[in-house]
């Protein structure tokens, strides 16, 4: 598809995306819905529907059972807060809606839905030849008996063919008042994420429960090898709060890496990537190992941070390496448009897109006062942004050194699956309690 037709595509002037047909049906069968609240008479679905000139924000849906796909511009946040409290006044509304979960709106309104469905691939809205250039979920606010009744025995309201792909939906939340029931065993799930955390070394863990090209996405932050336990006297951090056992790396710190860096190998997919967090010392240990396994480097991101140690006779260290590697001639997911689409600005103009998919990432540390963690922690938003870029929801995500589990954390949050290890057993205690409900024996 050509620039133009992009720009257009994601421009604030054209927002009409019309629903595909056969998905539509589907849903209608599961709810029978009897009004379309946003539409124009020629892609109207029901016959009661809202065109722009009615303005479907000004009526009262009250009692109806919605269908909404609402115009995918700025104003998107206005339908989403009308879904959300006409749900409360007893509506079921339906949305098929871009899956944005980097913006407010769907943190102030799409998180306190009933159910959401990630949809596996690209939709081909109204009669395009192309699948869109962003990914779409599904959003039901109210509707919890029928939501309880449908979904009893499954996890997706969607399970067949559709577009020729296989539509594996992963449902992210389920409002407390429709509980869904797990298909084997009956039991309420309260989260879908898989979550396999082992206190084990990681590379005869990896060898005893991961197969051969079976992870879409590794993210991991391995021991520098320079003494990184005694950091608490170096950032004057409370010895209280950084929790003891941390294992250094091997003094053979060039064989230790090639022998996990070959694991991590074996157990990507041929189309997987991953990123590799290094301090500058034993940077060229990652990249000789990366070169011995025939890997290729996509990106050699630097990430800065916003303190160092403090330094008197050379320049103060606030960067680390994140090295994006993927398999030799492999094409690794990449959601370009997952965080921003080409159209947002900054105050001064420039893209916010252009920006984000830069090289050089300024993301500060986390404080987490008074919390115990490792002596190294990963900020949120850096695993959060790695995960939105390389993987899909339901994707299996994998970290050889869990630490203060952050990428698990981030995992869960986006919906995919998580398989771990981390040696330290004072710091793997502390934080395998936050996973209890999402464990894989």
């Amino acid at each position: 598809m050509v620039k133009k037709e992009l720009d257009v595509m994601f421009s604030s002037k054209t927002v009409v995306w019309e629903t595909p047909q056969n998905l539509y049906e589907e849903l209608n069968n599961v709810f029978h819905f009897t009004t379309d609240v946003c539409a124009l008479p020629e892609n109207a679905k029901c016959e009661n529907y809202y065109s722009p000139e009615q303005d479907g924000l000004a009526q009262d849906w009250r009692g109806d059972c919605c269908w909404m796909n609402p115009p995918y511009g700025r104003e998107i946040s206005k339908w989403m807060k009308k879904a959300y409290e006409s749900s409360l006044d007893g509506a079921t509304v339906v949305c098929l809606i871009p899956a944005r979960t980097d913006t407010r709106w769907w943190h102030d309104y799409v998180g306190k839905a009933a159910h959401i469905e990630f949809l596996k691939g690209r939709l081909k809205f109204g009669n395009s030849k192309d699948s869109a250039p962003f990914p779409s979920a599904l959003v039901v606010f109210g509707g919890e008996e029928k939501l309880k009744a449908v979904l009893e025995n499954k996890y997706a309201l969607l399970n067949h063919k559709f577009e020729g792909r296989s539509m594996v939906l992963v449902p992210v939340r389920f409002n407390k008042s429709a509980p869904v029931m797990n298909r084997v065993n009956k039991q309420p799930i309260s989260r879908p994420s898989k979550i396999l955390a082992m206190n084990c070394d990681c590379i005869s863990g990896a060898q005893a429960h991961i197969a051969d090209a079976t992870v879409a996405l590794i993210v991991t932050d391995p021991p520098f090898g320079i003494g990184e336990g005694k950091f608490e006297k170096l950032y004057n951090r409370k010895e209280a709060n950084v929790a003891t056992g941390y294992v250094e790396a091997p003094e053979d710190y060039d064989k230790w890496t090639l022998d996990w860096m070959k694991e991590a190998k074996r157990i990507l997919k041929p189309n997987g990537s991953m990123y590799v967090i290094s301090g500058w010392t034993n940077l060229y240990s990652i990249l000789d190992a990366a070169r011995k396994l025939d890997l290729s480097l996509v990106n050699h991101i630097v990430w800065k941070f916003n303190f160092g140690v403090h330094t008197k006779k050379k320049f103060v260290s606030s960067h680390y390496h994140i090295l994006y590697f993927c398999k030799r001639n492999g094409k690794p997911i990449f959601n370009n448009h997952c965080r921003y689409l080409p159209d947002e600005k900054l105050e001064n103009g420039n893209s916010v897109l252009y920006q984000d998919m830069q090289d050089v990432w300024e993301i500060p540390k986390e404080y987490a006062r008074g919390k115990v963690k490792n002596c190294n922690k990963l900020p949120e938003a850096l695993a959060e942004k790695i995960i939105e870029y390389s993987s899909a929801p339901g994707d299996t995500v994998c970290d050889f050194f869990l630490g203060n589990f952050t990428t698990a954390t981030v995992a869960r949050k986006l919906g995919r699956d998580l398989i771990g290890f981390e040696l330290n057993k004072d710091i793997y205690d502390c934080k395998i309690s936050d996973f209890i409900d999402d464990l894989v024996a």
